[in-house]
């Protein structure tokens, strides 16, 4: 728990571990975590790109959920 509590870290631990690719994970983080009740596996492990780069460059797809 000691190495979580950093600000911004405990996310990047989170992803690099795994946790967040299946909802078995997103379950046990959130057991923890009322905070990642709401996460949906697939979509919110990646931010939108936004709306004015994917119309000024025809070659960016939106990401998945967005």
């Amino acid at each position: 728990m000691l190495e979580l509590c950093g600000e911004s870290v405990r996310w990047a631990d989170l992803k690099r571990w795994g946790d967040l690719d299946t909802q078995e994970g997103v379950d046990a983080v959130a057991a923890r975590d009322p905070d990642f009740n709401n996460f949906d596996v697939g979509v919110h492990i990646r931010l939108p790109i936004p709306q004015s780069d994917v119309d000024n460059n025809p070659n960016l797809e939106q990401n998945d959920g967005y």
